[in-house]
């Protein structure tokens, strides 16, 4: 009976060892599995560097600086130019945003060279241009500059209410990528209302037999400019869409580790 009861004791003792062992063994493969999948624990310090930091959003800037750049170019830009060889000489010819016509030294005083230069931009509208839109492309470029400013404006209050309600990461960052995208679509907008201007280069050469001989050259600089300016604008606004997603993911990549990082105790 004795020898019996001892082996019995030797094999509850080796049983313990080995449950011990196996539960070391777990342990062991799920701390690797871990690693390898990259979740960290809770009070991993690399975590805490990851945190998203709330500055001032450069965007309101951005938007400010474009919008005074935009309504210079509208305002202060040749919207048209021409050269016209009245027969005797050569001149160049400005058109501004209301279809008056100057040169260096001041208004046309050329009544032949006016008329022809307004003949262009009537029918049968060989440029696709009327005069009409000199006027009615700059005002819609502006009313697209003033949503620009009123964005600005919505940044800037929205700004403010974080500082005082101190809104989560995740809060600030998804309003300013709204904020963000929307800026797009004014800055769109002015390329396609002076769009135009580009088809009317092109439609110069496929038209030139048609075209009064006197008139040498044909540009319009302002439309250059905006539309240029537009497309950098907005490469620069998708960056910072980028920019504001790559923040909104790395923030759910922290929300997501945090819910399925066990215990210690489970």
């Amino acid at each position: 009976m004795v020898k019996g009861e001892l082996i019995e004791e030797d094999n509850s003792v080796n049983s313990i060892k080995e449950k011990k062992l196996k539960e070391q063994f777990l342990d062991e493969a799920f701390k690797n599995a871990e690693d390898k999948r990259g979740v960290k624990k809770p009070d991993d310090k690399k975590r805490k560097k990851t945190t998203y930091k709330k500055k001032f959003p450069l965007l309101c800037i951005l938007l400010i600086a474009t919008a005074i750049i935009f309504w210079i170019s509208i305002n202060y830009v040749t919207w048209g130019y021409i050269k016209y060889d009245t027969g005797s000489s050569k001149i160049e010819v400005s058109i501004n945003r209301d279809f008056a016509l100057y040169t260096e030294s001041g208004e046309v005083t050329d009544i032949n060279a006016s008329k022809d230069i307004t003949n262009l931009f009537s029918q049968p509208y060989h440029l696709g241009l009327s005069t009409n839109d000199f006027s009615s492309a700059p005002k819609l470029s502006e009313n697209a500059v003033i949503v620009l400013v009123v964005l600005c404006i919505l940044i800037l209050i929205f700004w403010i209410l974080d500082k005082i309600l101190n809104f989560s990461s995740e809060i600030f960052i998804l309003i300013h990528f709204v904020i963000t995208t929307t800026a797009i679509f004014p800055c769109m907008f002015i390329v396609l209302s002076v769009i135009k201007f580009i088809g009317a280069q092109i439609l110069l050469y496929y038209n030139i037999h048609f075209i009064n001989a006197k008139i040498i050259a044909v540009a319009f600089p302002a439309s250059f400019v905006l539309i240029i300016l537009g497309f950098v604008i907005i490469r620069i606004i998708f960056t910072v869409i980028r920019m504001d997603f790559k923040e909104m993911q790395k923030l759910s990549k922290i929300d997501f580790t945090e819910t399925t990082t066990p215990s210690h105790g489970e």
